[in-house]
């Protein structure tokens, strides 16, 4: 009489607890390495989210584009919002960590002294055009798309990223520009950050109206932004009475 056959190994999917650790199952029933789905999965959702924002696309859509199955979201990421900060973080982290490298070594040559305030723009304004003028660009629609949606969640999420840096740089500013009121200072760095937002995006338009002479990112429209962005910042703070209550009344119509 034949011995009996041994059970076959039960196979391990990506749903119910997920895949084994070192390797994750793709749509096709193909193993691959939890890593590279990881990355699949990072990189078919940044790619759907510059191209329909990231409220219109689905963890569906996103997980087809990966080859990877519905469950390795929540395997490898815990969930859907997790998976967009991870989107985020991963290309925002990086450059915010340049930024910081620079204030830092900036600081370190300046001492006790206060940089100066075009030094401190610099640390902050060139690793970003440095990474919107490369592979940057269509991340920064992305964030641009977050920037202009009504989820207050998302915006919280995009903010978050800047956490640090906003913290480090603001404290900086404020003291190299002592005499310049905390919300007024919050609204030149905005100004700035639109205008940097602004060249990455619509460097093409720029090249259309110049005839051709400007529009790419080199190192020349680079200081063109720092210089104009230093002097937004570096303006004469306005006084706080200077408000519209203390305007002249209007002159009454003697028109008969």
């Amino acid at each position: 009489m034949p011995a009996p056959r041994k059970p076959s190994p039960a196979r391990t999917t990506g749903t119910g607890s997920g895949p084994d650790a070192g390797a994750a199952e793709d749509g096709a029933g193909e193993r691959t390495p939890a890593g590279d789905t990881r990355e699949r999965l990072l990189d078919a959702a940044e790619a759907l989210f510059v191209e329909h924002g990231i409220a219109d696309t689905s963890v569906r859509a996103i997980t087809a584009a990966a080859g990877a199955n519905l469950a390795s979201v929540n395997y490898h990421f815990g969930g859907r919002e997790r998976l967009v900060e991870e989107v985020l973080r991963r290309r925002l982290g990086p450059m915010n960590a340049e930024r910081l490298a620079r204030l830092d070594a900036l600081l370190t040559r300046c001492g006790d002294a206060p940089p100066p305030l075009r030094d401190v723009m610099e640390a902050f304004l060139i690793p970003a055009l440095e990474f919107g003028s490369s592979e940057g660009r269509g991340f920064f629609t992305l964030v641009a798309r977050a920037q202009f949606s009504t989820d207050e969640n998302l915006r919280h999420l995009l903010l978050a990223q800047f956490g640090e840096v906003a913290e480090r740089f603001g404290g900086v500013l404020a003291r190299v520009l002592p005499g310049v009121p905390r919300e007024e200072l919050i609204c030149r760095v905005f100004f700035a950050v639109g205008s940097l937002c602004h060249v990455v995006l619509n460097a093409p338009m720029l090249e259309t109206i110049s005839g051709g002479r400007l529009g790419a990112i080199d190192d020349g429209l680079k200081q063109r932004l720092l210089d104009f962005a230093t002097a937004g910042v570096a303006a004469a703070a306005v006084p706080a009475s200077a408000t519209a209550s203390d305007a002249p009344a209007p002159r009454p119509d003697r028109r008969p």
